[in-house]
């Protein structure tokens, strides 16, 4: 796939992302800190290129995924949060409850997580051990 920035393409994407919000010029660069005639010359392809700082405003302000807006690869809008959770409760079928442990699992600091996934693997492991010494008879199911 070839990776170079088009700047007609990337021009006409900055003008969808744009329309589809019903701004004009101005306000589109406003809203990332530039003057009018920067998003003209962009959307007509007249800039060659982007600049990393005009770049990440873009993609920060309006949630757009810097691969597709410069080679118009993977999704056009970045997921949040919400959508992303939604999406995997919808996939697999999760009940509140399963949601309710994921999320507060992603709202633990780094080291909660460590804990808690440490935890999680000596629990696994003691109850494949288990699992397996019944298998073989070593010993006796007892409830």
């Amino acid at each position: 796939m070839d990776q170079s920035i088009k700047s007609i393409e990337l021009g006409q994407r900055v003008k969808s992302i744009r329309n589809e919000l019903n701004l004009t010029q101005e306000e589109f660069g406003k809203r990332i800190g530039v003057q009018n005639h920067v998003i003209y010359n962009l959307e007509s392809g007249r800039n060659k290129t982007i600049n990393e700082p005009m770049l990440i405003s873009l993609c920060s302000e309006y949630k757009i995924n810097k691969d597709w807006l410069l080679y118009g690869s993977g999704d056009k809008y970045i997921k949040s949060k919400d959508s992303v959770l939604e999406e995997l409760k919808s996939t697999y079928g999760l009940s509140e409850y399963a949601m309710l442990i994921l999320e507060s699992y992603l709202e633990l600091s780094d080291n909660e997580k460590k804990f808690f996934d440490s935890y999680l693997k000596n629990l696994t492991d003691k109850l494949l051990s288990k699992q397996y010494l019944l298998q073989k008879g070593k010993i006796s199911d007892s409830k």
